[in-house]
């Protein structure tokens, strides 16, 4: 039993680390390209991500989006469908909760929780067009979420340069939320939040959904055959529609949370990228929503740490997407169709 419970995880963890060594090795060798050494390159990154209070903070705040938009892909990659959409409706998530908050003063308690209920809202709605195009006319929901991101990164532009611009007219940025509407921060001077505990608790009770409920076991049964499916009797509409609901939810709860608890406003650009390393993230954990924290903590390291090259070396800090890229390598070439 021990034996096979260690090669389990040498399975798991070896393509995990084969892929974040490439990767470190290619942004080393990408650092002495520009004049650095590899050591003062892989420095900055550990340094950014781990060097101190504030280095550490700053990687659980931005795990915390990437934990969320990981577990909306992951439902839906469970029932065996292909949200790619997880950046749009995160942005959609914020922009909801923003535009609620700014015209509804509401006290603490009751803001964050409207706020938070405005994500989700904002975020099923946003992936609700490709489980309906997809039980209607049978397209492709790859196609459908992923055209779909851009869409919502245009509407933030709109937004913020019209309706939604702050008051001074001078940037293309929403007034601040009010003290109200805030996350507590936990960790002063940084900006580590309380959102935090919350993501956590929503990925436990994923978890249990997606291993010990009837729902769960449908997007399972589905996933892997939907023919099989249909025969035990699971609704192919009824898995189709709860999981595009439960995932947009979560990336949109996702995009409430950083706006209520980490940047307080919007703004063009607004979103670096969540969504997608969300992806990167949910296959990394295999799917799992309580391996996707230590995932999440991973990627948001490699953001957090991308910054630091930014500010010690001058690199740009999109270097780390190519550890990202890295750390898929591995999981491509496991699900390679056979033969």
């Amino acid at each position: 039993m021990i034996l096979r419970r260690l090669r389990n995880w040498a399975v798991t963890l070896l393509p995990i680390l084969v892929g974040l060594l490439l990767g470190l090795f290619l942004v080393a060798i990408a650092g002495s390209a520009s004049g650095f050494s590899p050591s003062s390159v892989l420095q900055s990154l550990w340094e950014g991500a781990f060097g101190d209070q504030f280095a550490i903070a700053e990687t659980l705040v931005r795990s915390i989006p990437v934990l969320m938009t990981g577990l909306g892909v992951a439902v839906c990659f469970r029932a065996g469908l292909w949200n790619i959409g997880a950046e749009g409706q995160l942005i959609i998530g914020g922009l909801s909760a923003t535009a609620l908050l700014l015209q509804i003063p509401m006290p603490t308690g009751l803001a964050l929780l409207s706020g938070s209920l405005a994500g989700a809202v904002g975020g099923s709605l946003w992936a609700l067009p490709a489980a309906l195009l997809k039980l209607r006319s049978g397209i492709n929901e790859v196609i459908v979420t992923l055209l779909l991101n851009f869409v919502a990164a245009g509407l933030l532009g709109f937004l913020v340069t019209g309706p939604l611009m702050e008051q001074e007219g001078s940037l293309p940025q929403t007034d601040p939320l009010p003290e109200t509407a805030r996350w507590t921060l936990l960790l002063l001077p940084t900006r580590l939040h309380l959102g935090l505990f919350f993501a956590l608790l929503l990925a436990l009770v994923l978890h249990f959904v997606m291993e010990k409920t009837v729902i769960g076991l449908d997007w399972k049964a589905y996933g892997a055959s939907p023919e099989s499916a249909k025969t035990l009797g699971i609704r192919e509409d009824r898995v189709i529609w709860s999981a595009f609901l439960v995932g947009g939810a979560l990336a949109g709860i996702g995009g409430a949370m950083e706006v209520m608890g980490a940047t307080y406003r919007l703004y063009e650009k607004w979103s670096p990228g969540y969504g997608y390393s969300g992806i990167v993230a949910a296959l990394v954990a295999r799917l799992n929503a309580a391996a996707l924290i230590p995932s999440s903590l991973l990627l948001g390291a490699l953001t957090a740490g991308g910054l630091g090259i930014q500010r010690t070396l001058g690199l740009p800090p999109t270097l780390t997407w190519v550890i990202q890229a890295c750390l898929l390598l591995p999981i491509t070439l496991r699900l390679r169709p056979k033969g």
